[in-house]
């Protein structure tokens, strides 16, 4: 959950206030792949790469209501709205266990501090 924050909830809004068209789509997908690996997870189910994302998402039975509507519209449709919609989605339906202060920390520590520690980002592990 903490990629879904940061890229939804930081990264997002900041591409929209740059006008970087290149960040928004990066973080809309990112936003969404984060998402979507974070519902595989809690229901125990492997990540079979990004092209099986959407069928193996819907064979699930804890997943937000509307979900795929959510992330179809983050996706074809990047902006704070629907991006806030899709996160609270997520954040709603599950007590995670990342805390929400951590998040930056745990997404600068796993994700931009990779090449330090050698350990891969989660999307690519």
């Amino acid at each position: 959950m903490s990629e879904v924050r940061w890229h939804g909830t930081d990264f997002l809004p900041q591409a929209i206030a740059l006008d970087n068209t290149f960040l928004l789509h990066h973080a809309a997908v990112h936003t969404v792949s984060a998402g979507g690996r974070a519902l595989l997870a809690l229901n125990r189910t492997l990540f079979r790469g990004p092209r099986y994302l959407d069928a193996t998402l819907a064979t699930l039975d804890r997943i937000p209501d509307g979900y795929s509507n959510l992330a179809r519209q983050l996706i074809t449709q990047p902006s704070r709205e629907s991006a806030d919609a899709y996160v609270q989605a997520l954040e709603d339906f599950h007590p995670w266990p990342v805390d929400p202060a951590a998040s930056a920390s745990i997404f600068i520590r796993d994700n931009e501090l990779a090449w330090l520690t050698g350990i891969l980002p989660p999307e690519l592990s």
